[in-house]
């Protein structure tokens, strides 16, 4: 495992280094992501906050998608605190956030961001979740819980959090 994420991020780099316009091209594009999924908006306050309360954030070690055993045995404990809330509010949709660090480059944190929300979806869904209720964003370290200047700050960045949606409803156009 270690000498693929090296071949990867050996691979990144030179990228990086021949000044590869496509990489800072989405250097620039993703620096700006949206803050929800597509096709959702934030749900109500209540929800939100009971959220807050029932699911604190899962930590990951570095380069790693794979939620350490204390963290998932902390996801075992929330699972129901989230069973609930979707059974109280039908119309909620639990979006699962991967953020990272700031090391390597962008797409390598935004992949494995995007993993280790995979990570814990495949949890919820092993744990009999309603696949149509769970969606998974990668922010990479664009929404960073404190400055990623230091290794404890890193450590809280390497995390997924949970956040309370509402789908937008379909708008149809009569001809």
């Amino acid at each position: 495992m270690n000498l693929i994420c090296c071949l990867t991020s050996g691979v990144l780099m030179g990228m990086l280094f021949a000044g590869c316009s496509s990489l800072s091209t989405a250097l620039q594009s993703t620096a700006t992501a949206p803050s929800q999924p597509r096709h959702l908006r934030p749900a109500p306050a209540v929800v939100r906050d009971r959220m807050t309360r029932t699911a604190p954030d899962l930590y990951f070690d570095p380069n790693s998608q794979v939620p350490r055993a204390r963290e998932r045995r902390k996801l075992d404990h929330i699972a129901p605190a989230l069973q609930d809330i979707l059974h109280d509010f039908p119309d909620v949709i639990i979006v699962i956030e991967g953020h990272s660090d700031d090391h390597v480059v962008i797409e390598y944190n935004d992949h494995l961001a995007l993993m280790r929300a995979e990570a814990v979806r495949r949890v919820l869904l092993n744990l009999s979740f309603p696949e149509d209720r769970l969606r998974t964003v990668s922010f990479a370290y664009r929404e960073s819980s404190c400055p990623p200047e230091d290794g404890p700050c890193r450590q809280k960045n390497r995390r997924v959090h949970f956040r309370a949606a509402l789908a937008m409803p379909e708008v149809r156009v009569e001809k």
